[in-house]
């Protein structure tokens, strides 16, 4: 089997929404990365803790799965304690 041009492989980059939602998504990971190290950059300062640092770092990622997870104790009402 061929191996697809590279144009072909960027081909969804000729539809405007798609460019715009690209950029945004970019833009937006970007600001997410500066906003953990500003994070841990300034827990690290106030405390000079390594202690501290890494659970920051940890409950920045763990946060997040809780919503998650109330979601799908939501969807199980035995779970929730629905009948």
């Amino acid at each position: 089997m061929p191996l697809p041009s590279l144009a072909h492989s960027f081909r969804a980059l000729r539809h405007r929404n798609f460019r715009l939602f690209l950029g945004g998504q970019i833009v937006s990971l970007a600001g997410t990365w500066m906003q953990q190290v500003a994070l841990s950059w300034l827990v690290y300062r106030l405390t000079r803790s390594p202690m501290l640092l890494g659970l920051v770092g940890g409950l920045a990622c763990f946060v997040p799965l809780l919503a998650w997870s109330g979601i799908y104790v939501g969807a199980l009402p035995w779970l929730a304690g629905g009948a």
